[in-house]
């Protein structure tokens, strides 16, 4: 019988595949020969009309209804994740999502509970405060809680409370997951960057700083190539527009081949 993980993260693909998403994809892909069987719960602005099963574990998705103040919020969510928790052996949490913290405690599904601490709460100030109690009430109930670098815990005031049931478990990346470069889009990401540039590649979410590349930017004697999606881009091209950015570079998500080909 094999070790049934539910792993819970606010948005997951098709809609995005950043950092955290990739961490997800490849735990269910490399801890399957371990007998795991994993299972993603994420929610999704039009989310399809049954799970989707690829690379040997099944993705739900339920409908987001609004985003606020950055959190992703779902009514839908309840139901389906007291059924997919209920059939889980393990429920592996992304913080931060505050959405997470109220259907941990709404649904009470009594399984051993893991949290991926990812981020401090670094931009929400007076709603930080308000959000402090159930924050540290979630991180309180957790089983384990994993840092990934020794830094991160050192420096996180908020983890220095939780330093007895932390485990510091490094990202890691399958380079056998990744194309290799193709002649075809090496020339032609060659020949539209001629010269040197600045290359980030992720989800752009309001945490990241990346308003400070754009204010750098001016200042560059490079261009700025910026690949991916994210409720932040919005605003960052307002912002770079209205500063008269000339050598900043918005590529949108790009694939696996283009993204190797850049790096």
């Amino acid at each position: 019988m094999s070790l049934r993980v539910l792993h819970v993260f606010k948005t997951y693909k098709p809609d995005t595949f950043g950092g955290i998403e990739r961490v997800i994809h490849n735990l269910c892909i490399s801890t399957k020969p371990l007998g795991i069987s994993s299972t993603v719960f994420t929610l999704s602005p039009n989310p399809p009309a049954a799970p989707v099963t690829a690379d040997g574990y099944t993705v739900h998705a339920v409908k987001r209804d609004f985003s606020w103040r950055s959190t992703d919020i779902s009514f839908s969510a309840f139901s389906k994740f007291n059924e997919l928790a209920r059939e889980a052996d393990i429920v592996h949490y992304q913080f931060p999502w505050p959405w997470m913290d109220v259907l941990h405690f709404a649904i009470h599904h009594g399984k051993p509970s893991i949290v991926s601490y990812q981020s401090d709460i670094v931009a929400q100030r007076i709603l930080g405060k308000i959000y402090r109690p159930l924050m540290h009430k979630f991180l309180g109930s957790m089983d384990a809680i994993v840092a990934t670098s020794p830094e991160y815990l050192r420096t996180s005031k908020v983890l220095q409370n939780y330093k007895e049931k932390t485990s510091i478990i490094p990202i890691g990346l399958d380079e056998s997951q990744y194309p290799e470069v193709i002649s075809a889009r090496l020339k032609h990401y060659s020949e539209r960057f001629k010269r040197p540039f600045f290359l980030f590649v992720g989800v752009m979410r309001y945490y990241k700083g990346l308003e400070y590349l754009i204010d750098a930017a001016p200042k560059t004697n490079a261009d700025i190539v910026i690949v991916g999606a994210g409720d932040a881009r919005f605003e960052l091209e307002t912002r770079a527009k209205s500063k008269g950015v000339s050598n900043l570079h918005f590529l949108g998500p790009v694939n696996d081949t283009d993204k190797m080909a850049l790096m």
